[in-house]
């Protein structure tokens, strides 16, 4: 995600919650359904740049510096 480019996973528990509103999720038993959501990314320039901007947002969300950051904080909480 952090890369730009668009993430595109299967609709899976744990995938799905990262990555929806984000990236795209396919039905993991629709191989079809994968191939045509990767040939609209390839088709549409706008839609790629959009679900790529989607990913890049959600994946600050997960960046080092505010885990770290939430790490220091729960373990003050918890010093206290």
């Amino acid at each position: 995600m952090a890369s730009g480019t668009p993430l595109v996973a299967s609709n899976v528990p744990g995938l799905s919650n990262l990555v929806f509103g984000a990236g795209i999720l396919f039905n993991h038993t629709e191989e079809t359904d994968l191939a045509t959501k990767i040939n609209t990314l390839l088709d549409d320039s706008e839609y790629y740049s959009q679900i790529s901007k989607s990913c890049m947002a959600r994946a600050k969300k997960y960046s080092i510096e505010r885990m770290v950051n939430n790490h220091l904080k729960l373990y003050k909480y918890l010093d206290n």
